[in-house]
């Protein structure tokens, strides 16, 4: 019984959704990626862009985006990041798939047409990342009073203008019913702003969104901080100058998306530390507020098990205190004498 009506469920919302995006202005029409889900039997006529068997390090979201933007009949595609293909289907094929217990896939992503309105002047490829069976704890700014799609939950999002809405949770209400749930808006996101970037060497990132040639480093981090199609979370060099944009990262998909590869460096956005340096003439105090719940060691670097050079965190929102004597030189400081004329 439960079987039976899950497909008439199916089947009714696959109709609304193709209604939906049929009544959608184009301008209206975005993406959403879908991150877990694991693919299906393909039929190989249904592959957007031409393999092309001679390159094994094609980056192919952006091309794949925009050949199912222009097909009508694309609702949904998915990507294969370790073979650079991608096949389109006439539904969403994500709404189908959407299986309790089911594994999730670190190889392939989904997106899926979505009718949004976007009054912000948004360029990106995408604009919502989900990732199913997930959520963002704590930071629950707004929790909408009524049940709704996931649709009406993002376009809430969208439309908030109390606080800047960075992401939403959607629970579903039941599992004989997941076209509806609760919706809860927050001003949090799991990317935080950034400082610098984690340098990974002799590895290279799996996922492959975008390639430029004949960059160099500074070149490529630039094209990375500025790219407006998708967030780039990271970029990798590889030998040649080629240079690769990524809208995944480590945080997102665990340290496996990474692979060795010898002469490839991979540098991914860092996020940035609440720490403070204040000096006198006798001491160095460096502080740090953490804010999650820290027992590691804060210490000069060489010199993590002198006591005298390391503090250990006390948890969360405890401030972190490292004094250090600058007239000893016992934890590496060394005294820098400014030119006299």
């Amino acid at each position: 019984m439960f079987r039976v009506l899950w497909a008439i469920l199916l089947i009714k919302a696959n109709a609304a959704f193709a209604a939906r995006l049929l009544n959608c202005p184009k301008s209206n029409i975005k993406f959403e990626k879908i991150i877990g889900l694991p693919p299906i039997n393909l039929n190989r006529e249904q592959l957007l862009v031409p393999l092309n068997q001679n390159e094994t390090d094609a980056a192919v979201t952006i091309q794949c985006l925009q050949n199912c933007q222009k097909n009508e009949k694309c609702q949904s595609f998915v990507l294969f990041y370790d073979t650079s293909d991608c096949y389109w289907f006439e539904n969403d094929q994500t709404f189908i798939r959407n299986e309790s217990g089911m594994e999730v896939d670190n190889a392939a992503a989904w997106f899926v047409k979505v009718c949004l309105q976007e009054e912000r002047g948004c360029n990106k490829s995408w604009v919502f990342e989900t990732v199913r069976g997930a959520t963002l704890i704590g930071n629950d700014t707004k929790a909408l009073p009524r049940n709704m799609s996931r649709s009406e939950c993002q376009q809430n999002c969208l439309d908030e203008t109390d606080f800047d809405c960075r992401s939403v949770k959607f629970r579903v209400s039941s599992a004989q019913n997941e076209t509806v749930g609760l919706c809860t808006l927050s001003n949090k996101h799991q990317d935080n702003e950034y400082c610098t970037y984690e340098e990974y060497g002799d590895v290279a990132f799996k996922h492959k969104d975008l390639r430029l040639l004949n960059m160099t480093k500074d070149q490529c981090q630039h094209q990375c901080e500025v790219y407006q199609a998708f967030n780039c979370r990271g970029f990798s060099l590889d030998s040649g100058k080629k240079c690769i944009l990524h809208s995944e990262d480590t945080k997102l998909r665990g340290p496996r998306i990474l692979v060795s590869k010898q002469g490839a460096t991979y540098y991914e956005k860092a996020r940035c530390l609440n720490i403070t340096v204040s000096c006198t003439e006798s001491y160095m105090t460096i502080r740090y507020q953490p804010e999650t719940n820290f027992h590691g060691k804060l210490y000069m670097h060489g010199n993590s098990e002198n006591k005298e050079c390391f503090v250990v965190g006390q948890g969360k929102f405890t401030m972190v205190t490292l004094k250090l004597q600058l007239l000893t030189n016992e934890c590496g400081i060394v005294k820098a004498d400014s030119p006299t004329s």
